[in-house]
């Protein structure tokens, strides 16, 4: 789950205590932009809350729609009262882009937000004295300047004006689909699946996921894993993330890795964040549905439409207002691309994978 990051230091320095409420996280951007929490006598460098939102469905912004009941970046469905809820359409959407506006039009929020890709983003995040109050990342070793990696902590969800306090949760699934595609004009079909049987075993799993023998990791006498020491100035965590291949190959996970492979900071800094959002979580998602060749022959173009549309329309929100105003036309004009017909096919489809479960 995504990591929302707070410059603890710069609370301190002026005095601020961890913000719990959106008005107390409003309170703390203010002084952020206005007291010179990095200490270096310009009011006009730091930049109290950045994200991207070209990158990762608006990585750092997302889960601040849970304090407005919404949970809208996830699963395509919101499950409320064992009902499914398309949650664009949420009166908590809606109260969540006026209040990301209000946070724009003060200059609380990276101007550059919509246009910066992952690039500048981390560059900003990388500054030294810091510029970024509060950021999201995946882990903290995604932070460019490790030097300044303690200086964060986490921020945990924020109670909304009503009372909402949610953290959108990853869908739960135990086989993740789509790694492999062959093609059906290959030669070697055979060598192929020799091939991807090897990425799971326990030598190329462990090696994808933490590097290659020899290089980041060596493989004792007793079959237990331990890390070689980095370069200089290099964080255990990057010469990791460098070295491997990580979540852009297939892998397995296995049950003894817990007595053999020590853990890195990142994963322990997960495993620490995915505790203290346990309380937050919703108690059903959206699960992951493998959908048939024909219910995507239509799904898919009605969602990228859909997809579309909304992104032009919030980000114009946020940064121009008017959302109260559009409001009605906004889901009008979702209505005739089609937004029923697409949620009736969630529909249709999560009842499909319910009555299977019950089986």
């Amino acid at each position: 789950m995504l990591q929302l990051c707070i410059n603890k230091v710069w609370l301190d320095n002026l005095g601020l205590s961890m913000p719990t409420t959106t008005e107390e996280f409003y309170n703390v951007l203010k002084a952020f932009k206005e007291g010179d929490p990095n200490g270096n006598g310009d009011t006009t460098d730091e930049i109290p809350f950045t994200f991207a939102a070209l990158d990762n469905a608006w990585a750092g912004a997302a889960p601040f729609f849970g304090s407005f009941g919404c949970l809208p970046f996830g699963p395509p469905m919101q499950i409320i009262n064992d009902e499914l809820v398309y949650p664009h359409t949420m009166e908590g959407f809606k109260e969540g882009i006026k209040w990301f506006h209000q946070l724009y039009s003060e200059g609380l929020i990276d101007p550059e937000v919509f246009t910066q890709d992952a690039t500048q983003y981390i560059s900003n995040i990388a500054m030294d004295p810091p510029i970024a109050g509060v950021f999201g990342a995946w882990t903290f070793k995604d932070m460019a300047n490790q030097n300044r990696r303690d200086e964060y902590v986490h921020l945990l969800p924020l109670k909304g004006p009503n009372g909402d306090q949610l953290y959108a949760r990853n869908t739960p699934q135990n086989v993740i689909r789509h790694w492999f595609l062959v093609s059906a004009k290959t030669e070697y079909p055979d060598i192929i699946m020799r091939w991807i049987n090897e990425c799971y075993t326990f030598d190329m799993a462990v090696q994808m996921l933490n590097g290659s023998y020899g290089v980041t990791i060596e493989k004792n006498e007793d079959g237990s894993i331990s890390y070689i020491d980095p370069p200089e100035g290099v964080s255990r965590d990057i010469f990791v993330w460098e070295n491997a291949t990580v979540s852009y190959s297939p892998t397995a996970f296995y049950e003894e890795w817990q007595d053999l492979v020590p853990p890195t900071q990142a994963t322990l800094d997960k495993v620490e964040l995915n505790d203290a959002l346990m309380p937050y979580l919703p108690e059903k998602v959206y699960p992951n549905i493998f959908y048939g060749k024909d219910v995507l022959d239509e799904l898919t173009p009605l969602q990228t439409d859909i997809d579309a549309f909304i992104l032009e329309k919030v980000t114009n929100w946020i940064v121009n207002g008017g959302v109260e105003e559009e409001w009605d036309a906004y889901v009008q004009q979702l209505e005739q691309m089609g937004l029923q017909r697409m949620i009736q096919i969630y529909n249709e489809e999560y009842e499909k994978y319910m009555a299977l479960q019950e089986q």
